[in-house]
């Protein structure tokens, strides 16, 4: 716990790993409330990531070795943890930093919010640097953080992540012909050359352990696993390994693109509410000239469409995505000193 904020016990209490699994369901109800505070077209946070669906494996695997800075009070949570860096400075950082997805502060009332971080940042002397991570440019928690914190701290922005979306509701409507021509064309191909998209879930009895490790074994034979990148890298691969475990066997997305009864593709994602969030996409280089990863993302496309999902977060902004989105959705980072 910080020290010298125990005199705030009554407006915030500290939150050890094990105490904020107990407020789990408290805590997701908070990232949909504070969802509420923007629209679709201008969302406030990224809901999937913020969740404890992307930030509880985060705790486990990405900032295993940090002590938790975790802060639960009448106006929501923040979720940081606390590490050294290289030059011995401390820094209060989300547990997932290295893309930016999440927003660490959670509330349906981010001015309250932010003046409860504002009293616990003034009284614990033990950070040099503090990092917030997906906060929508001009939304109503990063204005909180520059209004609140202004003359207190020193603020400065840093990078942008951007995500690819979907309107499912208008994406076939707008799809132009020349692009519907395309998949079908995809299609085609790939069922000519006997190539197959099936759901794997569809086998109750099949286990997220061997489903992983068949995700594995694509991946070992695509471009990024040739490389040692990707999820067949150990620590990306304990992360997704233990997302995928953990999540309620009915919101995990999952297909495969078998050939000659042998996987030869995958996408993976997930689903929070109506939104689907993409985790991975990927296939073998061998079969490369064949699309694989347009056909999956296309059968994935149709099937959350047909399921009512109405936002499809394709992830981080690639050229590969912008063909399939019709929006984009920016979070920056803030970052605090002294």
């Amino acid at each position: 716990m910080p020290s010298g904020v125990l005199n705030y016990r009554c407006l915030v209490d500290w939150l050890t790993h094990a105490e904020f699994d107990q407020v789990a369901e408290a805590y997701d109800l908070a990232v949909d409330q504070t969802g509420e505070l923007g629209t679709i077209e201008h969302p406030e946070i990224d809901i999937a990531c913020s969740s404890t669906d992307w930030v509880r494996p985060a705790l486990d695997v990405f900032a295993a070795d940090a002590e938790p800075w975790i802060l639960r009070s009448d106006a929501g949570f923040i979720v940081l943890t606390k590490t050294a860096g290289h030059d011995e400075n401390t820094a209060l950082v989300p547990p997932e930093s290295m893309w930016g997805f999440a927003s660490p502060l959670i509330s349906a009332h981010p001015e309250v919010l932010v003046t409860h971080l504002s009293k616990a940042l003034d009284h614990d002397d033990s950070w040099d640097l503090v990092i917030l991570t997906g906060l929508a440019p001009g939304g109503r928690i990063e204005t909180a953080v520059r209004s609140v914190l202004h003359g207190q701290f020193a603020l400065y922005s840093g990078p942008e992540m951007t995500r690819c979306r979907i309107d499912l509701p208008t994406f076939h409507a707008r799809e132009t012909s020349k692009k519907r021509r395309e998949r079908r064309r995809i299609a085609n191909r790939c069922g000519e050359q006997g190539v197959e998209v099936i759901d794997p879930l569809a086998d109750p009895n099949v286990s997220a352990d061997s489903l992983f490790t068949r995700i594995l074994q694509v991946e070992a034979q695509s471009w990024k696993g040739l490389k040692g990148s990707g999820i067949i890298e150990p620590t990306l691969q304990k992360f997704y390994r233990k997302m995928v475990g953990s999540l309620p066997r009915t919101r995990i997305r999952l297909l495969f693109a078998r050939k000659d009864d042998r996987d030869i593709g995958y996408i993976l994602g997930h689903v929070r509410g109506d939104e689907y969030r993409g985790l991975q996409i990927s296939y073998t280089q061998p079969h490369q000239h064949l699309s694989i990863g347009s056909l999956l993302q296309s059968a994935e496309i149709d099937r959350a469409a047909a399921s009512g999902v109405r936002t499809y977060d394709l992830g981080m902004d690639m050229a590969y995505k912008q063909r399939w989105s019709t929006h984009t959705f920016t979070t920056r980072t803030t970052a605090i000193g002294r």
